[in-house]
This record gives structure tokens, sequence and C-alpha cells, in this order.
């Protein structure tokens, strides 16, 4: 898994994106269980980014709220990665370190 800053104007981008069949934001404090249904929604189409971390348009205030650490993230990854079933190819995962905003994880 790869680490990264964002890239200038990143946040901007991430924020103002709408959500369609190729791009979708989950909190961080999402249920793995949950997320497996949107990551198993973009492997049955034609795949998609899932940044998560990041919090619903309608959320008031600050809307990055990161992982305050990457291994925060492992019961998430261990669910997408060992418990999904047929396995999905082809994956790529990172996480972009929004410095005190935490580490948003982009699949």
């Amino acid at each position: 898994m790869d680490l990264r800053k964002p890239f200038q104007g990143e946040e901007k981008v991430l924020l103002k994106t709408e959500e369609d069949h190729f791009h979708d934001t989950k909190s961080a404090l999402i249920k793995p269980s949950k997320c497996q249904e949107h990551f198993v929604a973009f492997a049955n189409s034609d795949g998609g980014e899932l940044f998560v971390g990041i919090e619903d348009k309608k959320e008031q205030g600050e809307r990055i709220r990161g992982f305050s650490k990457i291994e925060d993230a492992n019961p998430l990854i261990h669910v997408l990665l060992e418990e999904t079933k047929p396995s999905v190819e082809n994956l790529d995962l990172e996480f972009i370190d929004f410095s005190s905003k935490g580490y948003v994880l982009h699949i």
C-alpha cells in the first residue's frame, strides 16, 4: 500500500466531486460490512474510486476526517481483501495523508 501527500488542490477537488457510479466517499467510521457493499457494487460494474475518510456533503464543518493512524483502517481492509468472495482483482489501495485531518483510504 502506498502513502502519499495530497496533490496540490486535491482536497478541494475531492470535496467538490459529486458521488456517482464511479466515485464515492464514506466516513472513516463506516462499518466494514457496509463499506463492503459499496466496494462490491463498484467491482460488479465498471469499477470506480472509493475514498474512506471523507464525510457526506450534508455534514457541517470539516468533511475530511480520516483515520488517526493507518492501522485503524486494518479491519476495513481485512474485510475488503480477505472476506470479499470472489476476491476483487486489479485493486489499488493507497493512503492520502491529510496531516491533522488524518489518513484517507483511496481504493
